[in-house]
């Protein structure tokens, strides 16, 4: 199985910019050109989420999702936490919502899942709904973060049958929505794709050093 390059990953609330998290430190890009311009970093997961300086999370991000204006859900191993980031502000602004608490603390449906003790991934589809797709292994579930619902927990290639016979059959890294909302980014050991929202490649599986070349050195 190949190394996870980028632990983890989430939209910003700022226009075409990201958040990529790459073991204890993380980078803001932006997406929408065509060398994946750096904004920002990198730097220490602390220095830029100071609330995080005492917890688990100062050392690595597993997951992470996004959800209305500058809320964000942060994942590492069986933990979780609801933040205010606050890009706008400065890290000295961010904060903790709720947590760190255990991820079936936060959402008690996933208490029998295999998300119980971690999650790989998480993706928001932003089309209107509370609806977050987690991944871990080669499964992958719904879950509705505001009412706390989870359904279709399959696998990965039975949701995204264009991943047979890819690096990405046995699950995803990271990943995240962009602010068109028609493209999702993806990303699995040293390999990236964009998909469209029928979970169809769009140009096809490139390696990360080559779709986004200014993270070369980083990563």
């Amino acid at each position: 199985m190949p190394a996870s390059l980028i632990g983890a990953a989430f939209r910003s609330s700022k226009l075409n910019e990201c958040y990529l998290f790459v073991k204890e430190r993380y980078v803001i890009l932006d997406y929408n050109t065509l060398r994946k311009d750096l904004i920002s970093g990198p730097v220490d997961i602390d220095a830029g989420f100071p609330m995080f300086s005492k917890t688990i999370f100062k050392r690595g991000i597993d997951s992470s999702f996004e959800t209305d204006g500058n809320v964000a859900y942060f994942f590492s191993k069986s933990q979780c936490v609801k933040t205010d980031y606050a890009p706008r502000s400065g890290p000295a602004a961010a904060r903790i919502v709720i947590g760190p608490i255990e991820i079936v603390e936060m959402f008690p449906s996933l208490v029998t899942t295999p998300f119980a003790n971690g999650i790989d991934a998480a993706l928001i589809r932003h089309n209107g709904s509370s609806e977050v797709y987690l991944f871990k292994g080669n499964m992958c579930c719904i879950l509705d973060y505001k009412s706390n619902d989870v359904y279709n927990l399959i696998n990965i290639t039975y949701h995204y049958p264009a991943f047979f016979n890819t690096v990405f059959k046995d699950g995803i890294d990271a990943a995240f929505t962009s602010h068109s909302g028609s493209e999702i980014f993806i990303f699995k050991g040293e390999h990236c794709a964009r998909i469209n929202l029928a979970g169809e490649f769009i140009g096809g599986i490139k390696r990360i050093h080559d779709d986004w070349p200014t993270l070369r050195g980083i990563i």
